[in-house]
Order: C-alpha cells, then structure tokens, then sequence
C-alpha cells in the first residue's frame, strides 16, 4: 500500500483543523493546570476493494477525522461500508480502556495498557499513536506547527 506524500500530508495540516487542534493542546498544557493527553489514531478504516473519494484511493488518505468512533463506542455494526476485520477488537477494547480511564480519573493510563505519556513538555510533548500496536512517542510535528504559528501571528 502506497503512503501519503509530504505534500498532501503538509496540505492537510495546514488546511484542516490540525493546525488549530495543536494550538489549543499546546495552549492547554502550558496554561491548565492538568495533563494533556494528546492522541493520533493511525488506523485506516477497512474500506471495500477500489472504494475511492474523488479520484483518490480511500486507502491512501489515511485515518480520516472521526475514523476512531467506531473504535470508542464499539460500533462496527453501525456502519456497513467498511470491511471490518478481527484486529478492530484489539484496538477497540485499547481505546474503550482509555477513554473510561480518563473519564473515571483525568488519566488515561491503567493495569495492561501502553504507557500514555501527557503532553507537557515542550522539548518532548508526548503524542500516543493508537493502532494494534500503540505507543506513546514524541510530537514529530512540531516544526511545521511553529512554523504556521508565527505565520499566523505575522498575519494578525
């Protein structure tokens, strides 16, 4: 399977909501007073052989906004477009954990589960990567945020 470019990648960034989801979570860790946990769901909904957006392959887009709802609520049966496999139970009773965590405690983090590391440090804000097999990581992003950052300051 064939990986977004770069520059479809840094379009979206700039283009989509990206941009300002950072900026709030960047603002929200430096000023709330409470962890941040910061997440980026990588997993591309199964979709049919040849399913297509435009003329671009569904595949190719990658994990579109809201992809992860199913995944929250368990709700495979909800929506019959895509081809659903036995890996979306992993990840699905993965980030079912999280989010009763983190609505029973303002953490995440529980007994079994991938370290989810909050998002406070501005040297190494920490982005969990759910999939099969999440991990918590460092931001990669974080230069072209700065970069939109000061634009948009120049503008205003």
């Amino acid at each position: 399977m064939k990986k977004p470019c770069k520059r479809r990648a840094s379009f979206r960034a700039i283009s989509s909501s990206v941009y300002s989801t950072w900026k709030w979570i960047d603002m929200q860790s430096r000023t709330g007073g409470k962890p941040v946990y910061r997440y980026s769901f990588t997993r591309v909904r199964p979709s049919k052989p040849g399913a297509k957006f435009g003329a671009i392959s569904v595949s190719l887009l990658g994990a579109v906004h809201a992809s992860e709802i199913e995944y929250v609520f368990g709700a495979f049966d909800s929506n019959k477009d895509y081809d659903w496999n036995q890996k979306i139970g992993k990840v699905s009773e993965l980030m079912q954990s999280y989010w009763t965590n983190f609505a029973k405690t303002g953490d995440p983090n529980g007994p079994g589960l991938p370290k989810w590391g909050a998002y406070t440090s501005k040297d190494a804000p920490q982005v969990m990567r759910l999939d099969v097999d999440a991990q918590s990581a460092a931001e990669t992003h974080r230069a072209r945020y700065e970069t939109l950052d000061r634009f948009y300051n120049k503008a205003h």
